[in-house]
């Protein structure tokens, strides 16, 4: 009984460990956001589906924003907005190649950036929040993390969606982001792997229960077996 009722508890841990799917907007070719409370995990995931690379400078993909109530905490001082992280394509003329820089805490020195070259084919990107780690990762290849610096003390984080624009309206009717996610917890390092198919629909999240299963089917037949030895 002893070893039934530990299984059990291992099943309801794992099941207590779960995510949802919280927000599911498709078809994005205008800016959307969620706001989520700083002090919560959550992962954040959007399918790039362009025909083609972005065309333009410095055309922003996705970002995140901290707030203290509706005072935004990334001004520079010079007018310029800083957000905790961004994903943008960005390119200085039309000649240069076409690269997507993420980055992170704006308002000061980049505390982390990568660059990456874009592509034709669907992308799928997750950033994930544990504690106060951000972890991202493109197709399944973790690319970034950071921790957010003390000007970032937020109450709540705005995430943005804005598949179209540099912030003038600019729209060159070619991108969309096909679908996001918004998950009310951390993804497990499996839930990530499972997601990481730019062709993975958000709306199913794997559950961490295999192992749970597995160990109750095990308690099970031993005390099946205790209760025939009797």
């Amino acid at each position: 009984m002893r070893l039934f009722a530990a299984a059990a508890a291992v099943c309801l841990a794992s099941f207590a460990g779960a995510v949802t799917l919280t927000w599911n907007p498709t078809n994005v070719t205008s800016a959307q956001y969620r706001e989520v409370s700083a002090s919560s995990d959550f992962a954040f995931a959007f399918t790039y589906a362009s025909p083609n690379p972005i065309s333009g400078n410095w055309k922003t993909l996705a970002s995140i924003g901290a707030y203290k109530g509706e005072t935004y905490l990334g001004n520079s001082g010079n007018g310029a907005q800083r957000d905790l992280f961004r994903i943008q394509e960005a390119r200085n003329n039309d000649s240069d190649p076409y690269s997507y820089f993420l980055y992170s805490n704006l308002n000061s020195d980049t505390a982390a950036n990568a660059a990456l070259g874009t592509s034709t084919a669907p992308q799928r990107f997750i950033i994930n929040k544990r504690g106060d780690t951000f972890t991202v990762y493109v197709n399944g290849q973790q690319v970034l993390t950071f921790v957010a610096d003390a000007s970032y003390a937020a109450d709540t984080y705005r995430l943005y969606l804005d598949a179209t624009g540099d912030g003038t309206g600019n729209n060159d009717g070619a991108r969309t982001i096909a679908e996001a996610g918004l998950y009310n917890g951390a993804l497990s390092d499996a839930q990530i792997e499972a997601l990481s198919d730019p062709g993975t629909p958000f709306g199913t999240v794997p559950e961490p229960t295999a192992l749970a299963l597995l160990a109750l089917g095990a308690a099970g037949v031993a005390l099946r077996r205790r209760l025939a030895a009797r």
